[in-house]
């Protein structure tokens, strides 16, 4: 590393870099603030200043462990990351969600895919070995970040999905039509039908469900957004997980329902506590792992997806007998 009496720094953001004599009087662009500043006829502190062509541009070749300087979440962007939308702390340089670099504004893989050449090993500013092990780590903690987004953003949400589509085609083909069975031998039906229609019934109503709560719990986000400043990513994903949950969790609970049906005829109030207790535990860390949802924000999810289906049936049933 230079001498720091052969090093000269940017006005604006106090960015050392090493002094050359051929840049002197030139103006370059500092590059962790943009700000153009004039290279000085003789040195003071900082780094290099390095030509990268013969255009009359110049990149500034950095040596970033002489002067760390703190960057922050632009103030525009309300302290969140332009990339996903998520919250970052003040202070904050990669967004640990989608791996965002907020100085470079691009993902941290993507600005070292797309960075200048390493020089070659003759060349007075080849890098040191610290540096290529710098970068190396760097690299290393980009892919981990993505691998984790892509996790959470595509991966998790499609396995959901599939996990409960595979629970609703079991109620649908052996469950429903199983309990069908159990009521129409006791005779408690009052409208005995077969299992095939059993099925079909069954089909509707999940579909009906999952229609009704779609809507309730993208209101619950939207909620939570405007009361507590929580961010939830952008509206595709935000979309593609809320869809997860609500397709795991609806199957998961209609389950469970039609398990204690066709056990004992539904335990009662003590039935309804179980049922409780199975979505809660598979709805609590859903929504931590898919949206990062702290407990208050849980509650209220939760409360919505419970109490709901209960205050739209109430308000039909309402406007039902209004007309008769």
């Amino acid at each position: 590393m230079s001498d720091p009496q052969e090093r000269v720094t940017c006005p604006n953001c106090s960015k050392g870099y090493r002094w050359q004599s051929k840049l002197v009087g030139r103006k370059v662009p500092c590059k962790q603030c943009g700000t153009e500043f004039e290279v000085p006829s003789a040195p003071g502190t900082g780094i290099s200043l390095a030509p990268v062509a013969d255009d009359g541009t110049y990149e500034l070749d950095l040596d970033a462990e002489d002067n760390p300087v703190v960057k922050h979440a632009t103030s525009s962007n309300g302290g969140k990351c332009p990339s996903c939308n998520s919250p970052v702390r003040d202070g904050a340089v990669l967004c640990m969600n989608c791996g965002f670099n907020m100085a470079e504004g691009k993902k941290l893989q993507t600005a070292i895919a797309a960075s200048a050449p390493a020089p070659q090993p003759d060349s007075d500013d080849a890098p040191t070995d610290r540096t290529t092990a710098r970068l190396q780590r760097d690299m290393e903690v980009a892919a981990d970040t993505h691998k984790a987004f892509v996790w959470q953003e595509y991966t998790l949400p499609i396995v959901l999905v599939c996990f409960g589509l595979a629970f609703a085609l079991i109620n649908a083909l052996g469950l429903a039509p199983a309990v069908n069975e159990m009521i129409n031998n006791k005779g408690a039906a009052w409208v005995p039908i077969s299992n095939r229609e059993a099925m079909i019934a069954y089909i509707v109503a999940y579909a009906l469900t999952l229609v009704m709560m779609m809507p309730l719990l993208l209101g619950g986000i939207f909620f939570m957004a405007a009361v507590f400043g929580s961010a939830f990513g952008n509206l595709f994903t935000a979309l593609l997980k809320l869809f997860a949950l609500t397709v795991f969790v609806v199957s998961l609970d209609q389950m469970v329902n039609l398990l204690m049906d066709l056990a004992t005829g539904g335990f009662g109030f003590i039935g309804w506590g179980i049922r409780f207790s199975v979505v809660f535990a598979a709805f609590y860390p859903i929504c931590v792992k898919l949206f990062d949802m702290e407990s208050h924000e849980i509650w209220v999810m939760l409360l919505i997806y419970v109490i709901g289906p209960i205050a739209i049936g109430m308000l039909a049933m309402m406007i039902a007998m209004s007309y008769m």
